[in-house]
């Protein structure tokens, strides 16, 4: 269920980001790219083909950790709409399935995992720097590339 959150978190900082006069908090380049290589014929491995893109053209502005905290940002909303599709496949056919043998369930339980994982790695990752000024960028980066990657392993369910 943590996803709901992200996804309403992603939701609240969105707002936020747009009363602060940020730049737009989905980042056009990414979102473009990330278009560009969804629907039904897509690879999602192509996906990784878009990691960095907005944060590369936005770093000439701004500091790495903000550019990169709006892709995340714009990330985890796909994710969570990813996760919202993908559970949903088992929804209609799962309508007397008890909830301990569902598709549906499995997927939820998943994703709470993963994001258990990926907030400890990356937590990991931070702390891997003692306390130096690459704990910020580098927990990002982290943040940012295991979400794309998740979003690719999601895109590859069936």
């Amino acid at each position: 269920m943590r996803f709901f959150s992200i996804f309403l978190s992603v939701g609240i900082l969105i707002g936020h980001s747009a009363q602060a006069d940020l730049p737009p908090p989905f980042p056009l380049a990414t979102q473009s790219c990330v278009q560009q290589h969804s629907g039904l014929d897509a690879n999602p491995t192509k996906l990784r083909d878009c990691f960095l893109l907005s944060t590369r053209e936005c770093e000439a502005e701004e500091p790495f950790v903000i550019c990169a905290s709006r892709e995340l940002e714009y990330w985890n909303g796909v994710m969570a709409q990813d996760v919202i599709k993908v559970a949903g496949y088992g929804t209609e056919m799962e309508k007397e399935t008890p909830l301990e043998y569902s598709f549906t369930q499995a997927v939820l339980n998943s994703q709470t995992a993963w994001e258990a994982y990926r907030d400890a790695q990356c937590h990991a990752v931070m702390k891997s720097m003692f306390g130096g000024s690459g704990e910020g960028p580098s927990e990002v980066y982290c943040l940012l590339e295991t979400t794309v990657e998740r979003v690719i392993a999601l895109r590859k369910m069936p």
